[in-house]
C-alpha cells in the first residue's frame, strides 16, 4: 500500500466552520503517504467552500442537494486511488489517523477495510460510548460480525478506510435511502470480509447538534428493514446468515407494525405486515418495500 495513496471524500451540505476543521484534520496527517482530498458540496444554500478554495482539495458541486450517499459515491467515483476513505463534515481525525491505518493495511495486506476506535462529543462534551457501539476486533468471525450489523451500524463513516475495488463490488451505498445507508453497506460488506480494527480512538465524532442527518428522519428502523429486506432479496448468503437476517427482521417489522397501527398509518400498517408474513416464512419477499422510504408525518 505504501507506493499508492488514500483519496479522503467528505460529503457537505452547508456547515461551512465545521467543513474547514474536518479539511484542516485531513491536511494534518503525519503519514507519508500521498493524499487526495475530495469535498462533494452536496446543493448547499450557502457558500462551504469560502475560505477553503485555497487549499490542495478538490470540489465538486451538486447543482441539487442529492443526499449523503448519492454525494459519498460521487466522491468515490472521482477519486483516483486504490483507497478511500470518509470523513462527515462534523467530524474530525486525529493527526495518526491515516498514518496508523496506513500501517494496519501494510501490515495485513489481505484485509481491505478497517476502521478506528472514535472519541464522541455530545452536546460539547466528550461521552463514553456504551459497550455495543464498540467495534469489534480484527479477529472476530465474519458470523458474529453480520449478527452484530444486524442490530445496530457498527462501522462509523468517518473511521473507514476501504479498498475502492471492494467499495464498488458492492454498488457503493444505496441511493434511494435518505438515512441508514451506511448500516446498509456495511451489512452486504460483512457477509464476505473481514473489518479489521486499529484499536486507537483516532476518529472524533460529534452528536447531538440540530443539523444531525440522523434527526430528520422518524421511525429510523424503517430504513433498516429496508436494507435487510432488500439484503434477502438481492444477495446470496449461508443459511445461517439467512436466519439471522430474517429472525432481525421479524422482530424490527413487528414493532414497526405496532407502532404504525397505534398511530393509524393504514398504508405502512400494509407495508409492514406484508414484511412481517414474509420474515415469519408466510409470504414471498414484498414488492411494496418502497413504501418504507416514504416521510412518516409528524
Amino acid at each position: 500500500m505504501t507506493s499508492q495513496g488514500v483519496s479522503v471524500v467528505i460529503p457537505v451540505y452547508n456547515r461551512p466552520e465545521k467543513l474547514q476543521v474536518a479539511v484542516e484534520s485531513v491536511l494534518n496527517q503525519k503519514t507519508e503517504v500521498p493524499i487526495e482530498l475530495i469535498v462533494v458540496d452536496d446543493g448547499s444554500s450557502e457558500e462551504v467552500s469560502k475560505g477553503i478554495d485555497i487549499l490542495p482539495l478538490k470540489i465538486l458541486r451538486n447543482e441539487q442537494n442529492v443526499g449523503v450517499a448519492a454525494a459519498r459515491n460521487i466522491g468515490v467515483n472521482d477519486a483516483k486511488y486504490d483507497w478511500v476513505c470518509f470523513l462527515d463534515s462534523d467530524d474530525y481525525w486525529l493527526p495518526e489517523k491515516l498514518k496508523r491505518q496506513v500501517s494496519f493495511h501494510n501490515s495485513n495486506p489481505h484485509i481491505e477495510v478497517s476502521q478506528t476506535r472514535e472519541r464522541w462529543i455530545r452536546d460539547g462534551k466528550f461521552v463514553n460510548p456504551k459497550k455495543k457501539h464498540i467495534p469489534p476486533s480484527t479477529d472476530v468471525s465474519r458470523e458474529e460480525f453480520f449478527q452484530r450489523s444486524l442490530e445496530l451500524c457498527l462501522i462509523s463513516p468517518s473511521s473507514v478506510m476501504i479498498s475502492k475495488k471492494v467499495f464498488c463490488s458492492l454498488g457503493g451505498f444505496r441511493e434511494e435511502m435518505r438515512v441508514c445507508e451506511d448500516y446498509d453497506l456495511w451489512l452486504r460488506l460483512a457477509i464476505d470480509f473481514q473489518v479489521g480494527l486499529v484499536d486507537m480512538p483516532l476518529t472524533v465524532k460529534f452528536g447531538g447538534h440540530s443539523d444531525q442527518l440522523s434527526k430528520s428522519e422518524r421511525a429510523m428502523d424503517r430504513f433498516r428493514v429496508y436494507s435487510i429486506v432488500a439484503l434477502l432479496r438481492d444477495v446470496m448468503m449461508s443459511a445461517e446468515l439467512e436466519f439471522l437476517a430474517l429472525s432481525v427482521l421479524r422482530e424490527k417489522s413487528l414493532i414497526l407494525l405496532q407502532g404504525a397501527e397505534k398511530r393509524g398509518l393504514s398504508e405502512l400498517v400494509d407495508t409492514y405486515s406484508s414484511i412481517f408474513e414474509f420474515a415469519n416464512g408466510k409470504s414471498l419477499i414484498p414488492d411494496n418495500i418502497n413504501g418504507l422510504l416514504v416521510s412518516i408525518p409528524n
